[in-house]
């Protein structure tokens, strides 16, 4: 379907030019991140079901999942099974949003299927992605004239 990274962009974990970012607890985003174009893009979070809150993913250059507490730009996640740098989402140069799991312990599932980790998997709207054994699921919106919809 979408999986992995697109080879024309040399989009897999990316080991090139790369550089700490301040607020990521030491994760460093590979080469070929970019700058998100659809900053309307977000995430509902839903628990059991019910929407419980939205969070915006069109304003940061990335968002790290994971029980770290040092990460400024990221998201605490408390549930046992995530591990402390668990996945990210990332914006590459065209405007597609990419999650990646960062060879996490118990995986990053998108739609019910175990990612491959360290492999940038395209996001697009109405994708759901869940970390670990948590039973948080994260539906992907994004805005209708989003580069990402193509």
């Amino acid at each position: 379907r979408r999986r992995g990274g697109d080879e024309e962009d040399g989009e897999g974990g990316g080991e090139g030019r790369r550089k700490k970012i301040p607020g990521l607890a030491g994760y460093v985003p590979p080469d070929w991140a970019a700058e998100p174009r659809d900053k309307d893009a977000e995430l509902e979070v839903q628990k059991d079901g019910k929407m419980v809150k939205k969070m915006p993913i069109g304003r940061k250059f990335c968002m790290l999942f994971g029980r770290e507490k040092n990460a400024s730009q990221g998201v605490y996640c408390r549930h046992p099974s995530i591990s402390r740098q668990h996945a990210v989402i990332l914006h590459d140069r065209r405007g597609r949003v990419k999650l990646m799991d960062l060879d996490s312990k118990h995986g990053t599932f998108l739609d019910n299927e175990r990612l491959e980790p360290n492999e940038a998997t395209r996001l697009r709207d109405g994708d759901s992605f869940k970390l670990g054994a948590s039973s948080r699921e994260y539906i992907v919106r994004l805005s209708k004239s989003s580069p990402a919809r193509s």
